[in-house]
C-alpha cells in the first residue's frame, strides 16, 4: 500500500507534507503542468531546508500561496480533460445498452427510457459548463469541502432524477442486437480510454534529477509504471461495472 504523502515527502522532505499536499493539489486544479510544479515546491523546499522556517511561517497558507504565484496553465491539459471526460458518455451508454438488455432479453424488447435521453443531454451540458468555468470554480471550492460536497450531491441528483421520474419509453429496440452494440461499444472504448488517460500524464517532477538518479531513468519509469496502472483502471473501469451489473441482474432477476 503506497505510503500517503509519499510524493510529497519524495520532492520536499524538509515541507510539512499536509501543507505541500494541499499546495500540489491546488496547481494541479488549475491545470498547471507537472514540472512548473514541481520547481515551485523545490523553491519552497530549498527555502524551508536553508532558513529552518516552516512552509507556513515563510510563505503562509498553500492555497492562497499557489494562487499567488499564477503559475500559466496549460490549455492542452484543459482540453484533454474536457475529451476524456466528454467520453465518458459512450461508456455510459455501452453500459445502459447492455444492463437494459439482458433485463430484457425475456421479452427480447429493449427500452430506450425517455429519463436516459435526458440525463445523456444533462451530463454533456455539464462537463461543457464544468470546463469553461474550471479554474474558477474549483479554486474556490478546493477549501470549502462541504460546499463541494454539496455541488457533487447537487450533480449527481440532476442525473439520477429524470432517470427515476421519467420512465417511459422513448422508442424501443430489439434486445439481441442491443446487447451486441453495448458490448462492442464498451469494448471499442478500451483502447480509446486508454490512451486518452495515458496520453493526458504529466506527473510532477522535480526540476533537478536526484543524485540517486543523476538520468531521471528511475523516476521516469517509476511514473509510466504508475500512469499504465492509473490508464488501464480507467479503461476497464466500464466494462467490469457493467459484467458485475448484469451479472447480479441476472442472477437476483
Amino acid at each position: 500500500m503506497t505510503e500517503k504523502y509519499s510524493l510529497e515527502r519524495e520532492l520536499a522532505p524538509h515541507v510539512d507534507p499536509h501543507w505541500a499536499e494541499w499546495f500540489l493539489v491546488t496547481l494541479r486544479l488549475q491545470e498547471v503542468p507537472g514540472d512548473r510544479i514541481g520547481a515551485a515546491l523545490a523553491e519552497v523546499e530549498a527555502h524551508v531546508a536553508e532558513s529552518g522556517e516552516t512552509a507556513e511561517e515563510a510563505f503562509g497558507e498553500p492555497v492562497a500561496y499557489a494562487r499567488s504565484l499564477r503559475l500559466k496553465a496549460d490549455p492542452i491539459g484543459t482540453k484533454g480533460q474536457l475529451l476524456r471526460n466528454l467520453l465518458v458518455v459512450p461508456s455510459l451508454l455501452g453500459l445502459d445498452l447492455v444492463v437494459e438488455s439482458v433485463q430484457g432479453l425475456s421479452d427480447e424488447v429493449f427500452p430506450v427510457r425517455t429519463g436516459l435521453l435526458v440525463t445523456l443531454g444533462l451530463y454533456c451540458l455539464i462537463l461543457v459548463t464544468l470546463a469553461a468555468a474550471s479554474r474558477a470554480l474549483v479554486a474556490s471550492l478546493v477549501r470549502r469541502r462541504g460546499a463541494a460536497v454539496a455541488v457533487y450531491v447537487a450533480a449527481v441528483a440532476l442525473l439520477v432524477v429524470p432517470v427515476v421520474l421519467w420512465r417511459g419509453t422513448a422508442f424501443t429496440l430489439p434486445a439481441w442486437p442491443a446487447l451486441l452494440a453495448g458490448v462492442v461499444l464498451l469494448v471499442a472504448m478500451i483502447p480509446v480510454n486508454y490512451r486518452l488517460m495515458a496520453g493526458n500524464a504529466d506527473p510532477v517532477t522535480p526540476p533537478l534529477p536526484s543524485p540517486d538518479d543523476p538520468d531521471g531513468s528511475v523516476a521516469a519509469a517509476r511514473a509510466a509504471r504508475s500512469n499504465r496502472r492509473t490508464a488501464w483502471a480507467f479503461a476497464l473501469m466500464f466494462p467490469v461495472v457493467t459484467a458485475v451489473l448484469a451479472g447480479l441482474w441476472l442472477l437476483l432477476g
